[in-house]
């Protein structure tokens, strides 16, 4: 198939399930896009998904799949934009006929819609689990607990749906940025195994699914790293080239910013071995990425290369695993931690009465050592703190039972306590584990008014994501050694001078203090992978990029999150981005769905890291 040469405009509509809409609507108005991508789905997000639909046949997709596309789909048909979205979740098929009948509300009568499943593959788990689940990853794990299997599909389960001409694709599970990769491959005619090609879409893909993250959302830094304009910031866009380059930008007009720092940050994020990104599709190797601004909220992005995609097919499992109950009360004023403090030995000695003193919780102060525990929290004395009580629970009762200790502190307890809630929530955890290729076939249903589905079966089986071994933690339970600095390719990063790393001020004849804190020279993001946390430093300047590498090694990073980091700690060095990236195991409390922590996804522990003093390195 000959290559076309134009090139092709992908936005992205969401980065997350609870995203705005408005800077969608923005982008379907202004952006001359090609394809318009709502990538709403998590891990925790499907397994909740699924657990919805066994109370309720007909929910389990997204709840804001309606409002998205009521604001979206009468200026997508009449610009000709395609929409790509995971919104379907756990129940595609009645996610398409729920954007079908907003269709008829908004008298479009032609709108054809494709909803693409084959990612629930429970009766095949069940049928043969086996040794998939690895009982040190998931040691709560029981077979007759589980309610959920879904398959990491890859784009090319959704290119029947792009060949049928649908106005908008619905799907289930689907590698984040193969929703993306999907109609690049369409578009372009790439080969399935063109690693280079696909590995630069795979790249765009993953800079554009967290949507804001990429164009200056969750990365401002007052006085340190402004962001103008946040509560308009606009969502990003690529303008992909055939050869799979790309240049990352945002609409005019809107707030935030897309430069070197921001590209970096993204392309970081949740990712292990830069080198190697394990995806349905393909293996990406990132670790040769270089930016280059050309011009304002334009970034040229390539270097990405592509190795043959994985043998073995990811599958997320979620299963029940009983309920956290929760309470919390606020204290303020002067003594206002002390107060605090006695309200914790209270609900501890009342635990203890209540028969749940071994059952695994978390008693802490919000303002105090609630995010980052007791190593990295402050001695100061607060004006106002907030106690937090979570407990692990088999059942609801017990689970309600910490709501009610706590609140009883109003009358029970210190002076000048208010405030208070409480909740309970039953857990489904997730897990990961790997299952052949041969057990997924993949469906297309192409839905439009009048015309029942019709199945397009394709016999094959599905590109999914796959790891040599399961991505959920494999260290949950001991502490592994800390591991040497490891460079993101052997032979280490390529050499680059500090002029390649455009958009980033010069240090030089800068005016000012003196640096002090890793802040004054960095920025930092973290994430969550199961139950590992990942974690980027760039340098502002490239030339303090030798001070990160020199200051941050593995063990003062594990040493600094001591208590939080229970495993092994890998380093990645890129010099040529400026960027020190870390991957922390054993970090999260067993994953986001299972953990007592307030930051569950481990997103303000980059924050924690600037606090390092420079006079250390």
């Amino acid at each position: 198939m000959s290559l076309r040469t134009s090139t092709f405009r992908v936005g992205a509509g969401a980065g997350y399930a609870g995203d705005r809409i408005d800077p969608a609507l923005d982008l379907a108005e202004r952006g001359q896009l090609n394809a318009l991508v709502f990538e709403c789905l998590a891990e925790r997000t499907i397994a909740l998904a699924q657990l919805r639909r066994s109370h309720d046949p007909d929910a389990g997709f997204d709840p804001l799949l309606t409002a998205r596309m009521r604001a979206v789909l009468p200026v997508c048909v009449a610009n000709g934009t395609t929409v790509i979205t995971n919104m379907g979740a756990a129940n595609p098929l009645a996610a398409g006929h729920a954007v079908l009948a907003v269709a008829r509300e908004l008298g479009l009568p032609h709108l054809k819609v494709a909803v693409v499943t084959g990612d629930d593959v429970l009766p095949w788990v069940l049928a043969n689990d086996g040794e998939l689940i690895d009982s040190k990853e998931a040691p709560s794990y029981k077979r007759e607990s589980l309610i959920s299997a879904n398959v990491y599909l890859g784009a090319d389960a959704l290119l029947p749906a792009l060949r049928s001409g649908a106005h908008v694709i619905v799907t289930g599970r689907v590698a984040d940025p193969a929703l993306f990769l999907a109609p690049l491959m369409h578009h372009f005619g790439w080969a399935a195994d063109d690693w280079p090609r696909l590995g630069g879409g795979l790249l765009v893909g993953h800079l554009l699914e967290c949507a804001a993250q990429v164009s200056g959302g969750y990365i401002a830094d007052p006085g340190q790293f402004d962001v103008p304009d946040l509560h308009r910031v606009g969502f990003p866009l690529a303008e992909v080239s055939a050869d799979g380059t790309a240049v990352i930008t945002k609409l005019s007009g809107t707030g935030g910013r897309v430069d070197h720092l921001t590209c970096t940050a993204q392309l970081l994020y949740e990712v292990e071995d830069p080198s190697r990104y394990l995806q349905p599709d393909v293996v990406g190797d990132f670790s040769q990425v270089r930016f280059a601004v050309v011009g304002q909220h334009r970034v040229q992005v390539q270097g990405a290369g592509g190795l043959p995609r994985p043998d073995t097919l990811k599958v997320t499992l979620g299963y029940r695993d009983g309920f956290i109950g929760e309470g919390q009360i606020s204290y303020a004023g002067p003594g206002a931690r002390a107060r605090g403090e006695l309200a914790l030995a209270i609900l501890r000695h009342r635990l203890e009465v209540a028969g749940l003193t071994s059952l695994e919780h978390r008693a802490e102060l919000v303002g105090v050592n609630a995010m980052h525990g007791p190593h990295l929290g402050k001695a100061y004395e607060p004006y106002e703190v907030r106690v937090r009580l979570a407990v692990r629970c088999a059942t609801h009762q017990q689970a309600e039972r910490v709501g009610q200790e706590v609140e009883a502190l109003y009358l029970n307890g210190p002076a000048g306590g208010g405030g208070v809630t409480q909740s309970v929530r039953e857990v489904v955890a997730v897990a990961s584990a790997l299952i052949p290729r041969s057990a997924v076939q993949t469906h297309v249903q192409v839905l439009t008014h009048g015309v029942p589905g019709h199945p397009e079966q394709l016999a094959r089986s599905a590109y999914l994501y796959a790891t040599p071994a399961p991505l959920v933690a494999l260290h949950v339970a001991a502490a592994m050694p800390v591991e040497s600095a490891v460079p993101a390719k052997p032979g280490g990063s390529p050499k680059v001078s500090p002029g390649e790393l455009q958009g980033v001020p010069p240090s030089a004849g800068a005016a000012g203090p003196a640096p002090v804190r890793l802040q004054d020279i960095a920025i930092a993001r973290s994430g969550d992978k199961g139950n590992l946390a990942t974690l980027t430093v760039i340098a502002k300047d490239p030339l303090n990029y030798p001070l990160l590498e020199r200051l941050l090694t593995p063990e003062r990073v594990r040493a600094h999150y001591d208590g939080i980091a229970k495993g092994a700690v890998h380093r990645y060095c890129l010099q040529h981005l400026g960027a020190v990236h870390f991957v922390m195991h054993d970090a999260l409390g067993g994953g986001v769905t299972r953990s007592l922590a307030l930051d569950a996804h481990g997103k303000t522990l980059s924050a924690a890291i600037l606090a390092l003093p420079l006079a250390q390195a």
